[in-house]
This record gives C-alpha cells, sequence and structure tokens, in this order.
C-alpha cells in the first residue's frame, strides 16, 4: 500500500486555490470543444457551423442526384459532399492566402526570405551538399552562407585556429559528404592559420560575387511579382493549404469511383416500368382509301351540274360523324364479322358513310333545282 504524505499545513501557509473544474453546462462544454477548432480543414467530428450546414445541403441534394440504394453508399455520397465543401474552403481560403502574401510582400519580405534562409540552414549537419546547394539559390541563403564564412574568419583572426566543431562547420558550409572528410582537399587536417584564412576570404567572395551577378536581380523580380499577386513562392503557409486541398480532392475521386463500383453492383430494387409509346393512329393507307372514296362521290356530284363543288365540300365539311350501322354494304359486315373491328377501321367507315350521305344530300339538292 502506498502512503502519500503531504507537508504538514501551517498558519502562515496561503490557502490552495480550487480547481475551476472547467465548464459544468452542455453549452459551455459544446464551446469549450470548439477551442482549438481553426479552419476545420483536417476536422473530422467538429467542423464550424456555416460548414456543416453546407455540408448538410449538400447531402440531401446529392441523395436525390444519386439515389444511394445502401447505407454504405449514403455514406459515401456523404463523404462527397463533405469534400466538395471542404473544397469549396480551400477555395475561399487560396483567395485570403494569396492577399496575406501580397501583404507581407510589401512590408515583410526580406524578413520571412531570412526565415527560410535559416530554416534551411538548420538542416546543415544532416545533409551538407543537398542544404548548401539549396541555399546558393537564393540571396538570402548566400547572405547565410556568408554570414557563417565571416565567423570563422574572424575566429581565425582572434584565436588563430580551429576547433574540431568549427572545422565541421567549416566542411558542412563547403558541402562535404560525412564519408569524404578524413581526405578533404579544400580542408586538410595540417591547414595552417593562413590556409584557413584564404579558404573563408575564397568563400565569401565568391557568394558576394553570385549576389551581384544575378540573385538580387532574381530576388527583386520575385518580390515585384508576389506584390502583384503573381507569385510563385511557397510558404509553409501555402504548402499546408496546398496539402489540405490535395487530400480533399484524392479522397473525393475514391468516394465517387467507391460509389459508382458499389451502385453498379446493387441494382435498385423497383425498377422503373419501362415506356410504352401510345398505339400509333390509322395507317396512311386508311385515311387515303377514305379521302379517294370522299372525292370519288364530290366528283359524282359534281357532275350532276347543279351544286358547286366548294359547295358540296362546305355540306360534306359540315355533316357530323354517322355511326356505320344498317346502312354498310354486305361485304363491309363480311368483313366485320370476319375481323373483329378496331378503332381505327370504324373511324374510316364513319368517314366513308359520312361521305356518302354528303353526296347523296347534294345530289337530291341538285334535282330539286332542276
Amino acid at each position: 500500500m502506498t502512503t502519500i504524505l503531504e507537508p504538514p499545513a501551517t498558519a502562515d501557509a496561503p490557502a490552495r486555490k480550487p480547481r475551476s473544474g472547467g465548464p459544468r453546462t452542455q453549452a459551455g462544454k459544446d464551446a469549450a470543444r470548439r477551442n482549438a477548432l481553426k479552419h476545420g480543414m483536417r476536422a473530422e467530428v467538429l467542423i464550424p457551423d456555416d460548414l456543416a450546414e453546407l455540408v448538410a445541403d449538400r447531402t440531401i441534394q446529392f441523395n436525390d442526384q444519386f439515389r444511394p440504394a445502401s447505407p454504405y453508399e449514403e455514406w459515401l455520397i456523404g463523404q462527397v459532399a463533405k469534400q466538395t465543401a471542404l473544397l469549396d474552403r480551400c477555395g475561399e481560403m487560396a483567395i485570403a492566402d494569396l492577399q496575406r502574401q501580397v501583404d507581407r510582400a510589401s512590408v515583410c519580405w526580406d524578413a520571412d526570405r531570412r526565415e527560410n534562409a535559416a530554416a534551411l540552414g538548420a538542416k546543415l549537419s544532416r545533409n551538407p551538399a543537398l542544404t548548401v546547394a539549396s541555399l546558393r539559390t537564393t540571396t538570402h541563403g548566400v547572405a547565410w552562407l556568408i554570414e557563417r564564412w565571416e565567423s570563422l574568419g574572424e575566429i581565425l583572426r582572434q584565436t588563430g585556429a580551429w576547433d574540431e566543431t568549427q572545422r565541421t562547420l567549416a566542411l558542412d558550409l563547403l558541402g562535404t559528404p560525412l564519408e569524404l572528410r578524413a581526405a578533404s582537399r579544400a580542408l586538410p587536417l595540417d591547414a595552417g592559420v593562413e590556409t584557413l584564412s584564404a579558404l573563408a576570404n575564397a568563400q565569401v567572395a565568391e557568394l558576394r560575387a553570385s549576389q551581384v551577378e544575378g540573385l538580387d536581380n532574381l530576388d527583386a523580380d520575385d518580390r515585384e511579382r508576389t506584390e502583384m499577386g503573381a507569385t510563385l513562392i511557397l510558404d509553409p503557409a501555402t504548402r499546408l493549404l496546398r496539402r489540405h486541398e490535395s487530400d480533399c480532392q484524392r479522397t473525393l475521386h475514391w468516394s465517387l469511383n467507391e460509389f459508382r463500383r458499389v451502385h453498379s453492383s446493387n441494382p435498385p430494387t423497383h425498377s422503373p416500368q419501362p415506356f410504352r409509346p401510345d398505339p400509333p393512329p390509322s395507317s396512311d393507307s386508311d385515311d387515303l382509301r377514305a379521302a379517294l372514296f370522299a372525292r370519288l362521290m364530290l366528283a359524282a356530284a359534281e357532275a350532276a351540274g347543279a351544286v358547286e363543288a366548294s359547295e358540296i365540300a362546305e355540306i360534306a365539311e359540315t355533316s357530323e360523324p354517322i355511326e356505320a350501322t344498317g346502312d354498310t354494304e354486305t361485304s363491309e359486315t363480311a368483313e366485320t364479322t370476319a375481323r373483329p373491328p378496331t378503332p381505327g377501321r370504324r373511324a374510316r367507315r364513319a368517314r366513308e358513310q359520312q361521305a356518302r350521305q354528303a353526296a347523296k344530300r347534294a345530289a337530291k339538292r341538285a334535282g330539286q333545282g332542276r
């Protein structure tokens, strides 16, 4: 059994302040959960309210469009809705990030570039060759190297020698790999003060020449482009935003492909009824037959000479449809008995009988006129 011994309380000792314990209400706990929430790009449980509302709206819209048929498909559609909302947020943040870079280029361009050079120089001991090559590509990286060489030269003037740490730094600044330092020609083990001083001075002169010959002009051009909003330099904040955007695109493509795969293997249970077009109207031959018959009857009445063709046509057009009943010929009755009448045939026969009745009335009127 472990016993915890506490110092005895004295009258002069101040009273211990009790811990607050944090929020106790549900509203306070919900608010405390969001203390560390920033932009919500990597959030899985807590996301900003406006983003959550957009995700909910997109989920409803995509469910109506894609018609998921299982809980897994519904989850995939939820992922699609979330990633599209996050991509929209990435677009908004990219505009804000571009404005941030424009503002910083006009205010603290040199300070930011020196910070980047220092962050890169911190990797010098781990990979000297690659780090030195990267530092030599910018004027601020070259300035970082010049500062180290000048410091080593000042140590030589004051002490007359380099210790092991300073010699290691010089080899790092030369970009010499660790495996080749035992027999380095640039920095021999028995090098004297004059040799070391000449090496430091030569490195400083070479680096300053690279600044004057082109790096300073390139830096000025980069700053001008950044102030115009056409920057190609990615600082850590911009790289982080680009990485979030790439993650969202990758998850979105996977969710869509997975939904297509699952949805194609799980067809809906209730398939829609196939489209059935309306039956076609009576054939052109039936209509042509009725029209020819009517023309023949009207021509016969016109041949009587008592009634004008226009009047006969007007009588035929204004005549009411007549049911094909007892006035049909025996052949038609036999045809009807042999074949069941169809709506097309009934209509055709009605038109034929209508034409015959119109022609009879026209002939009758022609006889009365004479």
